[in-house]
């Protein structure tokens, strides 16, 4: 990743789901720091948010539809 994120620092990161890729931005980067494949053909449904076993604390945390 670059820039990598400080993981005991907060940061801004947009994550861009745009099947099949999903692409995250890390604070006002131009170009993405993470592009990976979707898992699944799922289009719709819930969203999730994995942040490893020690927990994770999220603010300002939108959903917007593109």
């Amino acid at each position: 990743m670059n820039p990598v994120p400080d993981p005991n620092a907060w940061f801004h990161a947009r994550v861009v789901v745009a099947s099949p890729k999903v692409s995250v931005f890390v604070d006002d980067a131009k170009e993405p720091s993470l592009v990976v494949s979707q898992l699944s053909e799922r289009r719709k449904g819930l969203t999730g948010l994995w942040v490893d076993n020690f927990g994770g604390d999220f603010a300002n945390f939108k959903i917007v539809p593109t």
